[in-house]
């Protein structure tokens, strides 16, 4: 398989920067911030202003502020804030920089439901192991109320204050999941409804290694729908394409492998949501899910300290 192309370059066109302070470049008008493991992105409106495309991780709203200070100057402020979906670690700071910059905050209708108060997202399923699974025990699913804030994307597919790019309905992560494109030079933002870095492994979880990989295997309770969401994503033949975790990748064969990606795409064998997807209402809102699977996790750390407890044992009597 040929190399995956980063994005990122600086003005004398050389590689930029890939740490995790500030915004870096993704293509024209649009730059990536990273908090802690998830991406917002900031895409400019064409008339000096800006919206940003989720919010990241709930706790970094001071962090995300000074970001954009520094780029686009002490007095900015994004004119909305438009979701791919409402998970927390994409909706997290939504309520407190709504609030600072007194903007409304945009879902698609079925979404809604997680942004007013009234569903919580299906459970996580962490019982087929990796390394965001095991973090995943510790993510909250538990939907937000942001109040009048939280208005609905237009229904004709276009994007407030952003002319050139339109949403597309990705559902398979969750119910309302949208991933807004532009055609003029294939730039896509996907949100979870696929990953640049394989987040099931204990490395890349971190250092983010450019890979197109399946959305998170803990939090996708409908894998018919997500795989059906990569390949409407593949027909698009994008050219760039940024997702919620991971460094944005190039590429002109980016429609092919994203075909490969959904034709391999498959529920983890024996996980909660292998045999059956969550259900929703019209709305979006949760209906039914299928019941859990055993944790295997707390039995593991029970043997665990068992054989710790016996080898301490074990050194205590030798050395007496």
């Amino acid at each position: 398989m040929a190399d995956l192309h980063p994005v990122s370059t600086d003005s004398s066109g050389s590689p930029a920067h890939e740490g995790v302070l500030g915004f870096h470049p993704v293509a024209a008008g649009v730059s990536r911030l990273r908090t802690i493991f998830v991406n917002l992105y900031a895409v400019e409106t064409g008339d000096g202003g800006f919206v940003l495309i989720d919010t990241g991780m709930i706790g970094t709203a001071v962090f995300v502020k000074r970001a954009i200070a520094e780029k686009f100057g002490p007095e900015a402020a994004p004119k909305a804030i438009i979701l791919t979906h409402a998970h927390i670690d994409h909706v997290g700071n939504a309520r407190a920089l709504s609030e600072l910059y007194d903007i409304p905050v945009y879902v698609h209708p079925r979404e809604k439901a997680y942004v007013n108060g009234t569903s919580d997202y299906p459970p996580a399923d962490p019982t087929m192991g990796g390394a965001f699974a095991f973090f995943a025990r510790a993510i909250p699913t538990k939907g937000v109320d942001l109040g009048k804030t939280a208005k609905l994307l237009p229904k004709d597919g276009s994007v407030p204050f952003l002319e050139d790019w339109s949403w597309i309905s990705t559902p398979g992560h969750s119910a309302g999941h949208v991933s807004y494109f532009r055609e003029s030079d294939g730039v896509l933002i996907a949100g979870d409804a696929f990953l640049t870095a394989d987040m099931d492994n204990w490395l890349s979880v971190n250092v983010w290694r450019r890979r197109l990989s399946p959305p998170p295997t803990p939090l996708t309770p409908d894998w018919e729908a997500a795989r059906a969401s990569i390949f409407a994503l593949s027909d698009l033949e994008p050219t760039v394409v940024a997702t919620g975790h991971g460094k944005p990748i190039s590429g002109d064969d980016l429609g092919d492998r994203l075909r490969d990606l959904a034709n391999e795409t498959i529920a983890p064998a024996g996980s909660r949501y292998s045999g059956r997807p969550a259900l929703y209402k019209r709305d979006g809102s949760v209906a039914s899910v299928p019941p859990p699977r055993p944790d295997p996790l707390p039995k593991k750390l029970i043997v665990a300290a068992a054989v710790v407890l016996v080898g301490a044992l074990v050194m205590k009597r030798r050395r007496n």
